[in-house]
């Protein structure tokens, strides 16, 4: 090949790299620009669910929301990729007592709550406070059945 076109060709690959470093650069700078946003919004949502009748906390780590309830109850729930759009819902990872006065809760009734409640319907496992109820409203019947089957064996 001739010189000139060698250093033509050397020259182009070089610009063609330069820009794809750059539109890398721009894809990545784009991608924290995106999960800062992200971050914000959800730690926005969590704090101003704060205010109703449970205590919320974001894990942006682990990109987890825990639910404290009322009765020693935690729920330990996942935010899905697309989470805060029409099509995405939270996901209930697990349900733990965290205080000595829930800890006669059995693992059996948690695990039954947490199959239940990742079943919902998706539009309400949308909104944070809503699934939560839920969640509370699912183990209390379950304890509830719980407790009245271990009342009906002791007959």
């Amino acid at each position: 090949m001739e010189p000139w076109r060698l250093r033509m060709l050397r020259q182009l690959s070089s610009n063609l790299m330069a820009q794809e470093t750059w539109s890398s650069l721009e894809w990545l700078v784009g991608k924290v620009q995106d999960r800062i946003i992200v971050s914000t919004l959800r730690r926005f949502i969590v704090k101003s669910t704060n205010k109703s009748r449970h205590s919320f906390e974001y894990s942006e780590r682990d990109e987890t929301i825990i639910a404290h309830m009322v009765g020693g109850i935690d729920a330990f729930i996942k935010v899905s990729q697309g989470w805060m759009l029409p099509k995405s819902a939270l996901k209930l990872l697990s349900v733990k007592s965290s205080d000595h006065h829930s800890r006669g809760i059995s693992l059996s009734l948690l695990c039954k709550v947490e199959g239940m409640a990742n079943s919902l319907d998706k539009h309400i496992r949308q909104n944070l406070s809503t699934s939560v109820d839920d969640v509370k409203k699912l183990l209390l019947e379950q304890m509830c059945l719980e407790l009245q089957s271990d009342h009906a064996s002791d007959k």
